[in-house]
């Protein structure tokens, strides 16, 4: 029995234990990556001629050296963004300065600034790179935990990506650049094994681009990403085993940290080389000033601060909800490439024409700055209306500087409260309009906007619970407000804790945020998903999470394989190879008698055409060099196969090749008896793409791969737990 008749069985008899999802589905056209490493009859040959000894002290080295080459790398470009960013902020500041006070001039130059980086980002994410949409944690997690995602180490794809946080940042869109920049040190990472040194065919890292070192290197880029965003090495490395890892060990951990580490050392040297400059680049502390918060606080607080973590939860889980409901208003009615740039478009119009309105209804709200503003935030500060030289716009910490900056301006300490309705209203302002970024065509962030919303909403909690409110008592609230609302939405807990401490230094105010984090965590939990979870799940990626479904899941191998299946013999003519290059099929079981004998896989049979080594003796020489060939293909997330062969180039279509020296011998076997939640459990500690079934005389029946084992997934909602059938569309 396939899945689609199981699925068809339980809608014809209800269970309370299965659910069919209308939303959420898997999409076919993502496949899994093996990531153990084949052993065939040509591995084994090559290794008997190999000095091992050599070969792992060598490997080894280099997989060090790639992964310091890594964290420099993406030190060194997030360094370059910080600089383009910073100019690019003070430039648009000095070209509104003077038009602000002319509404009509100010509002067609404040459009066109806003709309025009929105559309191009748009025209290059719909035509050039689907997979570059959204939040990029998403896609970082589906491929660490095993989903091949198209392009994902392609040079061309990674200038995109960089480009356009520069535009998005231009834009000053609400979603942030920080998980851009996690999703650009990830696609670095499956990148660096592709390098070529200039002028030349060398491959430095060539011999370590194995599947399995691919996801080390982009596990490390990933925590290189987080530590370039936030600053913060441990952070980083935690938040890559927290949210993106369905697997650790202590060789993986330290070469994140040393990637991390050598990332935020060239933020600390860039900023050593341009402190002398016209501005103060400060990348490696994003809370930088909110080291003056009041580390004071009464043990009769902790309630408050249960109640904080509790809300931040509930506006993180009602921001998930909505982005869920607007998701299927877009699968409705956007369907077309013009409809998806013109969605974009309208929300960035509407975005400018809603902080034009904002900024002239609360052009009067002024604020004094404290000398710690000034050398903070100097160069990003409005002063448009206000007369006195030493206040600046209100509503200008929330317009026009970069969120980095907004998030500061509302930690640091300022000699009067700001206004009460400029806070709300800037609150409001982020958490609708990256609601509304997150589903568009764009390449948008999650945490940055929560972490202004929670802060905003802090800061007039801090104003109400105060007898005698402080500048930095109010920061104090605004603090742990940041903290309940980014909980609440992403449900990080360590990692983010960490994240914070490390970025503002206040190692001694540990309680209130473990405290905060868990409460918005588990309140949170009760009614909705983690945002990034949410993500994956609408864009169908086959994601195993690390949670097993529950035991009394009825459905067993015999149930859920696909049967029958494609299948190779182990002798077969060329013209049979290329007929399998051309299915849909990622894998061939090699069937003789009924039997499982090996498997092959598909970016196998493109390298055995494209080097014709079947045309060859299988002498060392040209198996050796077909190996060097296929350590080059296993680097690659998809293969361009349509490349890879031209009926033209092979003339003797009819010979017979024989593929017991190539096909991997060690295939996993599963009896049809086998229960669904042992299957998961095997595909998710082993890294598992695919498993054979056989019956009790070990023939075979059938596949299953992971898109299958991915349609099953544990609902958790309101303390009731169940089991989702998710559609395979």
């Amino acid at each position: 029995m396939g899945l689609l008749s199981l699925m068809d069985y339980y809608q014809k008899r209800p269970s309370r234990q299965v659910l069919t999802h209308t939303l959420y589905s898997i999409n076919k056209e993502y496949s899994a990556i093996n990531f153990n490493a084949p052993e065939s009859k040509i591995r084994s040959e090559i290794d008997k001629n190999t000095d091992l000894q050599y070969y792992y002290i060598s490997s080894v080295m280099k997989k060090w050296l790639a992964i310091i080459t890594l964290g420099i790398f993406i030190g060194t470009m997030g360094s370059i963004q910080e600089i383009l960013i910073k100019e690019m902020t003070i430039f648009k500041n000095n070209c509104f300065k003077p038009l602000l006070k002319n509404v009509m001039t100010s509002s067609f130059v404040w459009i066109f600034w806003t709309v025009f980086p929105i559309l191009v980002c748009s025209y290059l994410v719909v035509e050039e790179a689907p997979s570059l949409k959204g939040c990029g944690v998403a896609s970082v997690m589906a491929y660490l935990n095993g989903v091949k995602i198209n392009k994902f180490h392609k040079p061309y794809t990674l200038c995109l990506l960089y480009l356009m946080i520069f535009l998005i940042s231009a834009a000053n869109m609400p979603g942030g650049r920080e998980e851009l920049f996690i999703h650009f040190g990830a696609m670095s990472g499956a990148y660096i094994t592709r390098l070529r040194l200039p002028f030349s065919d060398i491959r430095p890292f060539l011999s370590v681009s194995n599947r399995l070192n691919m996801r080390t290197l982009v596990a490390a880029g990933t925590a290189a990403g987080v530590s370039v965003s936030f600053g913060t090495p441990i952070g980083a490395v935690l938040f890559c085993l927290e949210e993106g890892l369905s697997f650790w060990n202590s060789e993986l951990t330290s070469l994140m940290f040393l990637c991390a580490i050598c990332a935020t050392f060239i933020l600390h040297l860039v900023n050593a080389i341009y402190k002398n400059s016209s501005f103060n680049l400060e990348p490696y502390l994003f809370f930088s000033g909110a080291e003056d918060i009041s580390l004071i606080f009464k043990y009769l607080e902790i309630p408050l601060f249960i109640l904080m973590g509790a809300f931040g939860g509930l506006l993180g889980s009602l921001w998930n909800e909505g982005q869920i409901l607007l998701q299927r208003f877009r699968n409705t009615y956007i369907k077309t490439k013009r409809q998806k740039i013109m969605e974009a478009v309208i929300v960035g119009l509407d975005l400018s024409v809603c902080g034009i309105v904002i900024f002239h209804y609360f052009e009067d709200e002024c604020t004094p700055v404290s000398t710690k503003v000034k050398r903070e935030e100097a160069c990003t500060l409005m002063q448009v209306y206000c007369e006195n030289k030493d206040e600046f716009e209100t509503v200008g910490i929330f317009l026009f500087q970069d969120l980095r900056h907004t998030i500061r301006s509302l930690f640091i300490q300022h000699k009067e409260i700001m206004s009460y309705s400029v806070i709300l209203f800037g609150g409001i302002y982020y958490y609708v309009f990256a609601e509304i970024q997150l589903g568009t065509y764009l390449p948008t962030g999650v945490l940055i906007p929560h972490l202004i919303c929670g802060a905003s909403w802090g800061y007039l909690v801090g104003i109400w619970y105060s007898q005698a409110p402080e500048g930095n008592v109010i920061a104090k609230y605004a603090f742990l407000g940041a903290l309940a609302q980014g909980s609440g939405a992403a449900r990080l807990t360590l990692s983010l804790g960490i994240i914070m401490i490390e970025s503002c230094g206040q190692q001694m105010f540990s309680l209130p945020i473990f405290i905060i984090v868990v409460t918005a965590k588990w309140f949170g939990g009760i009614f909705s998903r983690p945002i990034y979870r949410i993500a994956t799940y609408l864009e169908g990626y086959p994601f195993l999470r690390a949670t097993y479904l529950p035991i009394s899941t009825p459905y067993k191998a015999k149930h859920i394989m696909i049967t029958p299946m494609a299948y190779l013999p182990p002798r077969i003519t060329v013209k049979g190879l290329i007929e399998a290059l051309l299915k849909k099929h990622q894998v061939f079981p090699v069937i003789e008698n009924e039997k499982v004998v090996g498997i092959i896989t598909k970016y196998q049979i493109a390298v055995i055409l494209k080097s014709k080594i079947y045309n060859f003796p299988e002498n060392f020489e040209k198996i050796h060099l077909m190996n060097e060939m296929l350590m080059e293909y296993e680097g690659e997330s998809f293969v361009e196969l349509e490349d890879a062969i031209y009926s033209e180039d092979i003339p003797d279509a009819k010979q017979y090749f024989d593929l017991t020296n190539f096909m991997c011998t060690s295939t996993n076997l599963i009896n049809m008896e086998m229960s669904l939640r042992k299957i998961y459990l095997m595909f998710v500690s082993l890294g598992l793409s695919y498993v054979i079934v056989i019956d009790d005389d070990f023939k075979a029946l059938g596949i299953i791969t992971r898109k299958d084992i991915a349609c099953f997934r544990k609902r958790s909602q309101f303390l009731l737990m169940r089991t989702e059938v998710l559609p395979l569309v």
